[in-house]
């Protein structure tokens, strides 16, 4: 399957938009189609080359992003909570994750009004942090849209590094048309 993605080379020239090849996902996993990422500090910091990040292939920019399930592995778990989250219409999936990442995730824990979210800088209690997020923000106590500061594509993605470097931005959401 290929997939269109932000990908890092090297450090200190502009991030490419590529189109790259992943498999389709197997047991456990699940794959998740990107509609849209937040860019982020951390992956500012493999552009400008801080030294934890060996590049030698290349990088898949984007652990803040939206998206779709495309498909499944063959674990009935999995399979049976994509279906059920699929037949109630009502929930989104979030990954903050890579276009091509993996995730796994306890069937019991998805509810039909709560977005899944995992985090590979920090952890949180899904059964109880997603829930309480989620009234926080309803409440109008968790202020997401207003970090959301200018939006593009995907191919905005080396103007967007710019503008959170200049502190012109709080948050920058590409969307992946």
């Amino acid at each position: 399957m290929e997939i269109k993605a932000a990908v890092c080379r090297a450090t200190h020239v502009p991030v490419g938009i590529e189109s790259i090849d992943i498999d389709r996902p197997l047991g456990r996993e699940v794959l998740v189609r990107t509609v849209a990422t937040g860019v982020c500090h951390s992956d500012l910091h493999v552009v400008d080359g801080d030294g934890r990040f060996a590049l030698e292939r290349g990088i898949v920019l984007g652990h803040e992003g939206a998206g779709i399930v495309e498909a499944v592995g063959n674990t009935t778990l999995v399979r049976q909570a994509i279906e059920s989250l699929a037949i109630r219409g009502t929930a989104t999936i979030v990954g903050v994750l890579p276009p091509d990442a993996k995730i796994e995730f306890p069937w019991m824990a998805i509810r039909p009004e709560c977005r899944v979210q995992t985090s590979r800088m920090g952890g949180n209690r899904f059964r109880i942090d997603i829930p309480r997020y989620l009234d926080f923000y309803r409440q109008g106590r968790l202020l997401l849209d207003e970090m959301v500061t200018r939006r593009g594509r995907l191919d905005d993605i080396n103007d967007a590094f710019r503008a959170m470097k200049a502190g012109e931005v709080a948050r920058t959401v590409l969307t992946f048309d």
